[in-house]
């Protein structure tokens, strides 16, 4: 576990935490150098606010089943149940201070490279930064940053195909899928639905216009402040002709549906 890092002069502090479990004196004696707050528990910290990643998204099946074929060794049933998407977000806090001071906290996962034969699967590593703490003294909101884009690590390969006429021996013609360009693992921000005039979805995408999770105003002193991701990671499997992830780089409902389908809340305690 890396140290707490303290951010700017506000009195901010990112911690890359395993759970609620209980802040541990070294944190809070960053927090409070004269040690007077003495030990404090996540779920009633004097004078903090907590903020924390809760996630509860799940992989789509098929995506799944893909990823044990293509890792060494599989994956087990109990890795099944337990594997987790992996996110980048930035958190908004603003101050009710002087200069009404705003800081950007970026929370995410770092991730590992699994090897595999062919090497198209890269499997995340836990949360990196999954908790931060907050001096709750003049924090007038706290909010997910959706603008600057949430992204989910995409684990797999993805290719992207048109079709094309060939001529056959008969002369005639056959279409047939063919590889346009070639997509591996990475991060990929996720896109709101397009929408018309009136608000009718023309393309289904990976959030919806209305998933804004609002913000938390004037939270109190000892707030747990939790960001609930819910939704399922899926790619398409759409090609006829090509193995693994694929699809159709004309079609956007196929382009649209990258990354799967999420929807963010935000709690206090």
């Amino acid at each position: 576990m890396a140290a707490a890092v303290l951010a700017g002069g506000m009195g901010l502090a990112v911690l890359p935490m395993g759970g609620c479990d209980a802040l541990s004196p070294g944190v809070v004696n960053l927090l409070d150098p004269t040690g007077e707050l003495g030990f404090s528990s996540i779920d009633n910290a004097p004078g903090h606010i907590v903020v924390a990643v809760i996630n509860n998204a799940e992989y789509d099946e098929q995506l799944l089943n893909f990823l044990g074929d293509n890792v060494p060794d599989g994956l087990t049933d109990e890795q099944k149940r337990t594997l987790r998407p992996s996110f980048r977000l930035r958190v908004r806090v603003r101050f009710d201070d002087a200069d009404n001071t705003t800081q950007i906290i970026e929370m995410g996962d770092d991730f590992g490279i699994a090897d595999s034969a062919a090497g198209e699967v890269n499997l995340p590593t836990p949360a990196s930064v999954s908790n931060f703490v907050v001096l709750c003294k003049d924090v007038a909101e706290v909010t997910l940053d959706t603008a600057s884009g949430v992204e989910v690590f995409i684990p797999v390969t993805l290719r992207a195909f048109d079709f094309v006429e060939l001529t056959n021996a008969a002369g005639g013609t056959v279409q047939v899928e063919n590889v346009t360009n070639t997509d591996p693992p990475r991060f990929r921000v996720l896109q709101r639905d397009d929408v018309d005039g009136n608000g009718n979805v023309n393309v289904l995408r990976n959030i919806g216009t209305r998933a804004d999770p609002g913000s938390v105003m004037n939270p109190i002193c000892g707030s747990v402040i939790a960001i609930v991701i819910e939704g399922t990671l899926s790619v398409p499997f759409e090609s006829s002709q090509i193995p693994g992830p694929t699809f159709d780089q004309n079609n956007p409902a196929s382009v649209g549906s990258i990354g799967g389908r999420y929807q963010f809340r935000l709690t206090v305690e």
